[in-house]
């Protein structure tokens, strides 16, 4: 049997086996006696003398203590528990001390591996997050649960957080690979990082996850992907279809439910196609038809995405499926094209041909109409800084200025305010062909289901480092 003991003034979990006594002294099992003096003679001596322990005094005062802690003072609560499954142990243990230092049950996971690691596994992790956190071209926070996570899935074990998942084997396992795994999950942010995706977009970090094991497992000429992934001058095609897989994974929200099954499943058709020469999207998209994690579009899910608003997690996904061609070296700033500013409601009663039709008015000052991705775009610093307030027709006609109303879909149309109505309208449509154009279609897609499972960390935990 297990007994489980929580040390909070040192943050660890201490595991004591007490197999090498085989009739464990339990004291709800001990006689009950009502006085000290038949409690210390009848039960306690008699106790101490079958264990060969009669002539010590720290046990006989240590055995009194704890019975009339649980047998006479009626301070806590107690049940029997016969299984002796040790998740559910774990499981049990978790709940029993809710009250006190919160625990996870990775926190006790952590604690087996920790043990079974040769070395300081605890600080290993801790500088792994550190580094990835404070690093200027990657930025993220990651938890140690999830580099465990990611750990089971690089070499092939079950990635459900068990305690036979991080036996002895795995952990071996894992640190006998240690320094590559380090190497490829910090690799595989720094990809992120050049794909747009910053802190405050990252919806899923499990998305990651799939990312990282075929960087890991894809091997050209004997090298590793991960190794030269961020080489701008090699592997672009495997950059540009890895990327519209994780748009698209972010958008729909596949990791939002039964992670964990989705996780096994993306190794499966990864591990299948690992030798092909690119990363296999239109594979992953066939393996999900028909089901709750379906990655087609349907037109109603597609029109529920141009209607995303600036600030919305998904915002930022969506616009670089929208426009790939963006400089993977740059750092852009979703902007209104038309200015945000122009649409308040003090700046909107100066327009005479607003005041005078109440009906458009109404339009101009419906903010999901211009707070919208219709109304938005991806602009790197320096075109961030030119553009400012200015109205978006004498903006685009700034010489300085390199982008084409063409550029952002908008070509042939006035680009004047008072027309904002018309720009509204065909943008939209041409950025629904365009979406279309990235993603795969289908008629339904049951995104009922998924809507229902899109809850995800939308932004950066404010945390720091253990």
């Amino acid at each position: 049997s297990c007994s489980w003991h929580h040390a909070s003034f040192r943050s660890e979990i201490h595991l004591y086996n007490l197999s090498e006594f085989p009739e464990p002294a339990l004291v709800l099992n001990l006689e009950h006696r009502e006085s000290a003096d038949d409690i210390l003679l009848e039960v306690v001596l008699p106790e101490l003398e079958r264990r060969g322990l009669s002539q010590n005094e720290f046990a006989r005062k240590t055995l009194l203590k704890v019975y009339d802690v649980i047998r006479s003072q009626k301070i806590i609560h107690y049940f029997k528990e016969t299984s002796q499954e040790i998740d559910h142990v774990l499981d049990v243990f978790i709940r029993t001390n809710s009250g006190g230092t919160k625990l996870e049950f990775a926190d006790l996971l952590m604690s087996i591996a920790v043990a079974s690691w040769d070395g300081d596994f605890r600080q290993e992790l801790d500088d792994l997050t550190a580094f990835i956190h404070q690093s200027n071209d990657i930025g993220f926070y990651i938890e140690r649960d999830w580099i465990l996570k990611t750990s089971l899935m690089l070499i092939g074990a079950d990635v459900k957080f068990k305690v036979k998942n991080f036996r002895k084997e795995q952990i071996a396992a894992i640190q006998s690979e240690w320094a590559n795994i380090k190497d490829c999950i910090i690799e595989t942010f720094r990809l992120v990082r050049r794909f747009g995706i910053n802190p405050q977009s990252l919806t899923s970090k499990n998305a990651v996850i799939p990312i990282c094991y075929y960087l890991y497992k894809h091997e050209n000429n004997g090298i590793a992907l991960y190794k030269y992934i961020n080489n701008l001058a090699k592997a672009h095609e495997q950059r540009q279809n890895i990327s519209q897989w994780f748009y698209i994974v972010l958008l729909k929200g596949i990791f939002g439910g039964q992670a964990d099954s989705t996780l096994s499943s993306m190794r499966e058709v990864l591990a299948k196609h690992i030798s092909d020469d690119a990363f296999p999207l239109n594979q992953i998209i066939g393996r999900y038809k028909g089901t709750n994690k379906d990655l087609r579009f349907d037109d109603e899910y597609i029109e529920g995405l141009l209607d995303i608003e600036h600030g919305e997690g998904r915002c930022r996904a969506l616009l670089h499926l929208l426009f790939p061609e963006k400089e993977v070296t740059e750092r852009f700033h979703i902007d209104h094209l038309h200015p945000k500013g122009s649409f308040e409601k003090k700046n909107l009663q100066q327009h005479a041909f607003l005041c005078e039709t109440p009906e458009l008015m109404k339009f101009y000052a419906d903010k999901k109409n211009w707070n919208s991705i219709v109304n938005l775009h991806l602009l790197n610093d320096s075109q961030n800084l030119s553009k400012s307030d200015k109205p978006l027709a004498s903006w685009l006609n700034d010489s300085n200025n390199d982008l084409t109303p063409e550029a952002l879909l908008a070509g042939g149309v006035s680009l004047d305010f008072q027309s904002f109505k018309d720009f509204h309208a065909i943008r939209r449509l041409r950025l629904k062909n365009r979406l279309i154009s990235r993603v795969l279609t289908s008629e339904n897609t049951s995104n009922s289901a998924i809507r229902e499972e899109f809850d995800e960390e939308v932004v950066e935990e404010q945390a720091v480092p253990l």
